[in-house]
């Protein structure tokens, strides 16, 4: 999936796989990433109050299949990897939010349980307003694979994260330019601040709508300090991060939740 495709899921393709009519099973994305051009149908600020987190929506859930989705973070409208236990999930472009709900965790319910999941992907045009895409390995804890879809509630919920939080740099960074990318939040993120010199001091960066904090400035190589900011306002401060374009750095914090 690359950032200027969009995901399409044919239901009939997921109910025949799964039902043995195809080779590989499970419904799929026919074209790839998140939507075209990388924005969510809204875009306003995501805080902890918001109706995502405090509300849950009924709606239904599909299933992808991996050949559909590689977790390939260059090319998914999050720039994340799948998650270690394959637990994730793609949200439709209103509640996307321009990226901002990236990293976040949903909690989904279904007809055989519940499962929490992290926002990894946009499905963009195959999902309309409140529905969602579920890995494989999550569908099958809520649903029956055989059903192809199933209905199921959702919200969002604070993420249960092991360590501290990260700090990934786009490969094509260098001394001018920088995309930075917050992982492993217990909460998503909301702005950052980023002090690159004592001249400089700190600048307030936003998000760009594909999950990064860009910034173009006489940069230099690092170490840069920087104060991270939850939806719920907690700010982490990390002080002395190192600067290694195209990898990814730990913290040393996390959001308490």
């Amino acid at each position: 999936m690359t950032r200027h495709d969009s995901i399409g899921v044919v239901t009939a393709w997921a109910l025949a796989l799964a039902l043995g009519c195809g080779d590989d099973g499970g419904a799929g994305a026919a074209n790839g990433g998140g939507s075209g051009d990388g924005t969510g149908g809204e875009s306003s600020a995501l805080t902890i109050d918001d109706p995502l987190f405090t509300t849950s929506s009924d709606t239904v859930a599909e299933y992808i299949t991996p050949e559909y989705y590689v977790c390939e973070t260059e090319e998914s409208a999050c720039g994340l990897p799948c998650p270690d236990d394959s637990l994730w999930v793609a949200i439709n472009s209103t509640d996307f939010r321009d990226s901002k709900t990236c990293s976040a965790c949903m909690e989904v319910t279904g007809p055989l349980g519940t499962v929490t999941v992290e926002v990894v992907e946009n499905c963009g045009g195959a999902c309309v307003d409140g529905e969602i895409e579920l890995s494989r390995a999550a569908f099958e804890l809520i649903g029956e694979a055989a059903e192809g879809h199933v209905d199921v509630s959702w919200q969002l919920v604070p993420c249960q994260r092991t360590g501290p939080i990260a700090f990934a740099y786009e490969p094509d960074s260098d001394e001018w330019f920088a995309g930075i990318q917050i992982r492993n939040p217990a909460l998503p993120v909301a702005e950052i601040d980023i002090r690159f010199s004592d001249e400089a001091g700190w600048v307030t960066l936003q998000m760009d709508g594909w999950n990064h904090f860009p910034i173009s400035d006489d940069l230099g190589s690092g170490p840069f300090d920087f104060r991270v900011r939850a939806i719920d306002g907690q700010e982490l401060v990390e002080e002395g991060i190192e600067y290694v374009p195209g990898e990814v750095v730990q913290g040393t914090g996390q959001f308490e939740i």
